[in-house]
């Protein structure tokens, strides 16, 4: 019994000395500011110039859409011009023909969906940069740098006349509000 009781009281001693000692321990120190006043967020966006305009067939232009009735073989071209803003170091970003944004309200096998999907099977875009720095392959556009990009853009729909067999897609009606460009950054440490 002697060894155990020896044994709890050293025990016990060497957890005060470690818990008192704690306090007691003793070093130099200093610390240091960093230079600076901080850093600015960079920015991006996408402002359309003027109110686009929609043509049929490459006919006269208009702007209610919803006047017209297609048939398969009919091609609308949406045109506008649009202004790029990016400022940032490494900022680069492109701009691509928004996913999903033909829309039909009936259910997946309704002639409202059938028409979307002929629409959006045959939907693509075009720019022509008017400021430069914009390059375009493979429906994505491309910038790297800051500055004010200027383009005009056309967003081309396609009722391929192929596109639909029977009387597929007939009295179908489709959202083309949706319709759009997304301009997104793109990491410029992946390059």
């Amino acid at each position: 019994m002697k060894k155990i009781t020896k044994g709890a009281i050293a025990a016990g001693a060497a957890a005060l000395l470690l818990v008192g000692g704690g306090g007691t321990f003793m070093s130099w120190n200093d610390d240091i500011g960093m230079e600076g006043n901080g850093i600015n967020a960079g920015t991006l966006s996408l402002e359309a110039a003027e109110e686009g305009q929609w043509s049929l067939n490459g006919g006269p232009e208009f702007q209610d859409v919803s006047t017209v009735t297609i048939v398969p073989g009919d091609v609308l071209e949406f045109t506008q011009s649009v202004t790029i803003a990016a400022t940032g170091d490494n900022i680069q970003g492109t701009l691509t023909l928004q996913d999903g944004s033909i829309t039909g309200a009936g259910g997946p096998d309704s002639a409202d969906a059938q028409l979307a999907t002929a629409l959006t099977e045959g939907a693509a875009y075009s720019v022509a940069s008017t400021s430069g720095g914009l390059t375009g392959t493979d429906g994505v556009l491309s910038f790297s740098g800051e500055g004010t990009y200027e383009a005009d853009l056309s967003v081309v729909l396609d009722f391929a006349f192929d596109s639909v067999d029977g009387q597929e897609a007939q009295n179908g009606t489709v959202d083309l509000s949706g319709v759009g460009l997304v301009l997104q950054q793109t990491d410029a440490s992946q390059v």
